[in-house]
C-alpha cells in the first residue's frame, strides 16, 4: 500500500465521515447510524454521544469541517489497517444555540489535527477510530 494509493482511497470515506458527523451534529433528528456506511459501531456511538450532549446543552453543530491535510502515519497491508493524521479545518463550524446564536467559544482552534484509523483495506474502508492526536499537529 503505497501513500497516495492509500490517500485516493480513504479520503472520499473520510470527506463522507466527517460530513455526516456533522449533519449528525447539526440536526438532532439525524440519527448517527447514517455513519455506519463509513464508520464502525464504536466511532458511530461516539458520534451519537456528541449529539446527545449537544441536545442536553441546547445546542447543535451549523457549518462545515474540511480537510486541510492529510497523510499516511502507520499502515499494516497483511490486517488492511491504516491510520492517518489529518488536519481539519475547524473555522467554519460553529456551534449554537436554540436561539441560533452562536455560542462557539473564542478560544477554540480553528484547526485540529486528528488522528484517524480505518479498517478494511482495499475493499470496505471504514473508520475504525477518530482521536485527537496529542503528538506534533499537521496543521
Amino acid at each position: 500500500m503505497d501513500e497516495p494509493a492509500v490517500l485516493h482511497a480513504a479520503l472520499p470515506v473520510l470527506h463522507a465521515y466527517i460530513s455526516a458527523a456533522v449533519s449528525v451534529g447539526a440536526d438532532p433528528a439525524i440519527d448517527a447510524s447514517v455513519l455506519s456506511p463509513f464508520a464502525n459501531d464504536t466511532v458511530v456511538e461516539a458520534v451519537r454521544k456528541t449529539q446527545r450532549g449537544l441536545v442536553d446543552r441546547g445546542e447543535r453543530m451549523q457549518g462545515e469541517v474540511t480537510v486541510a491535510t492529510a497523510e499516511v502515519q502507520d499502515q499494516d497491508p497483511s490486517a488492511g489497517t491504516f491510520t492517518l493524521l489529518v488536519c481539519e479545518q475547524l473555522d467554519k463550524l460553529r456551534i449554537v444555540n436554540e436561539r441560533g446564536e452562536d455560542v462557539t467559544p473564542d478560544s477554540r482552534d480553528t484547526t485540529a489535527t486528528m488522528q484517524i484509523s480505518f479498517v478494511g483495506w482495499p475493499d470496505d474502508i471504514r473508520v475504525d477510530r477518530s482521536v485527537v492526536w496529542s503528538g506534533a499537529s499537521v496543521c
